[in-house]
């Protein structure tokens, strides 16, 4: 499954008989859904896993901005 919407993960942890509460919340310009089952769940988990390493380091962030911000100038 590829994902190419923002997303939320949502747990609640529930000591009751109805279980903890587990979803993801992804909402487009065209709908809103709330997916609870272990399919999506799972693909969701494993895109959250991918982003600490497709993120920029904190350096390399800064100066992304930077040039971001230079060339906004221009």
């Amino acid at each position: 499954m590829v994902l190419g919407t923002s997303f939320t993960l949502v747990r609640v942890p529930s000591p009751g008989a109805a279980g903890h509460l587990e979803l993801a919340y992804t909402e487009s310009e065209s709908q809103i859904r709330y997916l609870d089952d272990e399919l999506s769940l799972n693909a969701h988990d494993q895109a959250h896993a991918r982003l600490p390493a497709a993120a920029l380091s904190y350096e390399k962030s800064r100066e992304f901005m930077r040039q971001v911000a230079r060339d906004f100038g221009k």
